[in-house]
């Protein structure tokens, strides 16, 4: 009500013949300052809600909580459907896939979002809870759970093409002068929690993170397909030991080339061996 009464007058103060605020503006200035008090009176239970038994009270909140869920899920969904590039990593034709996998994987189509978007943008369980109206805890079950049954058939699509694909789809700037270039390679080093095991401890202690990692050998061709990706090693093996285990040089054929940093420069010997060029 103090709010009310310093509004009224303060603008009754104000003469109107002299004033640049036109008639009309101060009508709807006082009726927002009557509006925004009587908001305040039907927000207060002294005014308003004294009949209302607590557990009315508790029966309304938990009605309004589960409409709000329904309203994030559907919009999330509805927001996902709409543009699946940005928040799953699947171009818009190719969104069919989805429904292809929750019917061979037996998911739900929640679940797969769920999953997807924590890899793809990597919120925090928290933020996955609200947007699909869940708790924090029912949204970690499900991804670790989905996460899993998903990678069965997601790996499937990881292939070598021939080389003739390849090069067809070589990028303009390969052409000129790593024409032979069929793969690009890299260790990628994730770190994990400090195993309890001493053994376990040494083994994926990583000098270059300075934790314990895991590391993965991945390969991907000049225009990004990824073709190869190795099972994981302890963060203390290094990247020549990590090519030569995990069945990498198989896959290539003489003549080709290989693309690697600086770190891959000991693999010349294991790649002349097969006749292809770092």
């Amino acid at each position: 009500m103090y709010f009310y009464r310093c509004v009224t007058i303060k603008l009754s103060a104000i003469s109107v013949g002299t004033s640049p605020l036109k008639s009309h503006s101060l009508v709807k200035t006082v009726s927002f300052a009557e509006s925004t008090a009587s908001s305040l009176i039907e927000e207060d239970s002294e005014y308003n809600l004294s009949g209302i038994s607590s557990s009315s009270m508790e029966f309304i909140r938990e009605l309004q909580e589960t409409e709000f869920k329904q309203h994030m899920l559907k919009g999330t969904i509805w927001s996902i459907e709409g543009d699946p590039k940005l928040y799953l990593g699947l171009p818009v034709e190719s969104y069919h896939l989805i429904k292809m996998l929750a019917t061979k994987a037996s998911l739900p189509l929640t679940d797969i979002f769920i999953t997807l978007k924590k890899i793809r943008l990597n919120y925090s369980f928290a933020i996955l809870a609200k947007d699909f109206g869940m708790s924090i805890s029912n949204s970690s079950r499900i991804f670790a759970k989905s996460v899993m049954i998903l990678s069965k058939f997601l790996q499937q699509l990881i292939y070598w093409p021939d080389i003739k694909n390849i090069r067809y789809h070589l990028p303009i700037p390969f052409r000129a002068r790593y024409g032979k270039a069929v793969s690009v390679i890299d260790c990628l080093e994730i770190q994990i929690e400090k195993p309890s095991n001493p053994v376990h401890q040494a083994l994926t202690w990583s000098e270059y993170k300075k934790g314990n990692t895991i590391k993965y050998l991945i390969s991907c061709t000049p225009d990004g397909l990824i073709l190869f990706i190795s099972k994981g090693y302890g963060g203390r093996a290094s990247d020549v030991i990590i090519l030569e285990d995990s069945g990498y040089v198989e896959h290539l054929q003489p003549g080709v080339a290989v693309m690697a940093d600086r770190g891959f420069k000991n693999i010349t010997n294991i790649l002349q061996q097969k006749i292809v060029y770092l």
